[in-house]
């Protein structure tokens, strides 16, 4: 078993509520993190993964993506410890994406070689991928099967994410979403509907334009040459899957 680590999440763990760290303290806690999410997940090797400081694709084109978490004060030592762990060997930065990008770009990798994996975490979005995740806080695991993973990830092409600062389509939330993006309908079913619902809702003058935003901004890549806007307005079903690395005709499991 391999675990991909969200080293992003564990940087703020490692930082929190610690008034008196010092930075080898909080390098010596970040790695007794790890060891212990290592062995709690009955994993045999480790890799982290944490977001550069530099390009960005969601950034460069939409400014707005995450500025609500802008002015907000980090834990002392942030910078220092992100900057020991990526010496790390078994780490690595996620250039011009976000570790999330990289954390499932691994995860397809390792699918693809039937290697078995686990991402350790508390970010929800990565649960738009199908597989097993590590709860960094609660030590739970889940199991996220095709059919939860792409509806929650359609749903979000609707309703946005207001924790990221991705708008979605206005007066959209989870409850009404959920009565048209749901898992009672195929993935290609639910894409073509997440088009019509902007068809029919959007007041704004561009709905293309809006559409690709929102989906850009969400949408988590599986593929590292997908690191720069897609246009998903355009996308056939199996354009979907192949943005998706989905192997499967449609959902294989609930």
């Amino acid at each position: 078993m391999q675990v991909l680590i969200d080293g992003d999440v564990v940087l703020y763990l490692a930082l929190w509520r610690n008034e008196k760290a010092t930075l080898e303290s909080a390098i010596n806690h970040y790695n007794d993190i790890i060891e212990d999410t290592k062995d709690a997940c009955f994993a045999d090797t480790v890799e982290i993964f944490l977001s550069s400081d530099g390009e960005n694709f969601r950034k460069n084109l939409y400014p707005v993506y995450k500025s609500n978490r802008k002015g907000k004060e980090s834990p002392p030592f942030m910078s220092e410890l992100k900057a020991a762990v990526l010496t790390w060997d078994n780490s690595r930065g996620s250039p011009q994406g976000e570790a999330d990008d990289y954390l499932l770009i691994r995860a397809a990798e390792l699918d693809e070689q039937g290697q078995p994996w686990i991402i350790a975490t508390v970010d929800k979005d990565l649960k738009t991928y199908p597989g097993l995740f590590y709860n960094l806080r609660s030590h739970q695991i889940d199991k996220v099967g095709e059919r939860r993973a792409y509806t929650f990830m359609l749903q979000q092409f609707v309703m946005g994410d207001s924790v990221d600062g991705i708008k979605g389509l206005n007066g959209w939330g989870p409850v009404k979403t959920c009565g048209i993006i749901n898992p009672y309908h195929g993935l290609e079913e639910n894409f073509k509907k997440t088009k019509e619902v902007w068809i029919e809702n959007n007041k704004t003058d561009n709905t293309q334009a809006a559409y690709n935003e929102t989906a850009n901004l969400a949408f988590i890549r599986r593929n590292s040459r997908d690191l720069y806007p897609l246009d998903f307005w355009a996308m056939s079903g199996d354009d979907l899957r192949k943005a998706l690395r989905v192997r499967v005709p449609d959902y294989a499991s609930s």
